[in-house]
């Protein structure tokens, strides 16, 4: 995984702690085109998908 891709989910989990936006806006907004490609990507960098995060 590149190093800009990290940054981007690791922005994408200080996000999803905040508890303001939706995990398509947090796609969006962390420049992911798709939201599976999204969720595949923050997955395989911290082995839960986004939706499961914060449980």
């Amino acid at each position: 995984m590149s190093f800009s891709k990290r940054i981007k989910l690791n922005r994408a989990a200080e996000l999803l702690k905040e508890g303001k936006y939706t995990i398509s806006e947090i796609a969006d907004m962390t420049g992911f085109n798709t939201l599976s490609h999204f969720s595949k990507s923050f997955k395989q960098q911290f082995g839960i998908p986004p939706s499961e995060y914060l449980k």
